[in-house]
């Protein structure tokens, strides 16, 4: 009997409503995205910093960004990529990386990346990793 591997894919995302660009964030898809105004969002800067949630879309300056925070996303692997079950953070860039001590987590990964390839996360899976 063989059987056949199927790969994740984008699922059952919800996004944040409301929520605009600050800045152009045209070449931001799939990047985490953290908050930085009333109701305006930027690609997160904070390794391991809280982020809202996974860019979905390539939004210019001001308009309409839609941010995935619960679903499962596709997302650019960082620096060392990731492995399948990994716990993933924001890296200084957006993008994911493998969550370490006293670093916040935006889900576990589903798939295997390496860097600057896109994976797929978990965006139910959400905490902070204590220190040691």
């Amino acid at each position: 009997m063989t059987h056949t591997i199927v790969q994740p894919y984008e699922a059952n995302i919800k996004s944040i409503p409301g929520l605009v660009a600050d800045g152009t964030l045209a070449t931001s898809q799939y990047l985490a995205m953290k908050i930085s105004g009333i109701l305006k969002v930027a690609v997160n800067d904070s390794k391991g910093g809280f982020a809202v949630g996974i860019l979905q879309d390539e939004p210019g300056d001001t308009e309409a960004a839609t941010v995935a925070y619960t679903g499962q996303s596709k997302m650019i692997a960082g620096t060392g990529g990731v492995a399948a079950g990994d716990l993933i953070a924001s890296d200084t860039d957006g993008t994911g990386i493998t969550a370490s001590a006293e670093e916040y987590f935006l889900g576990a990964a589903l798939t295997t990346a390496d860097a600057g390839e896109i994976f797929i996360i978990d965006l139910d899976a959400k905490g902070y990793v204590k220190a040691a």
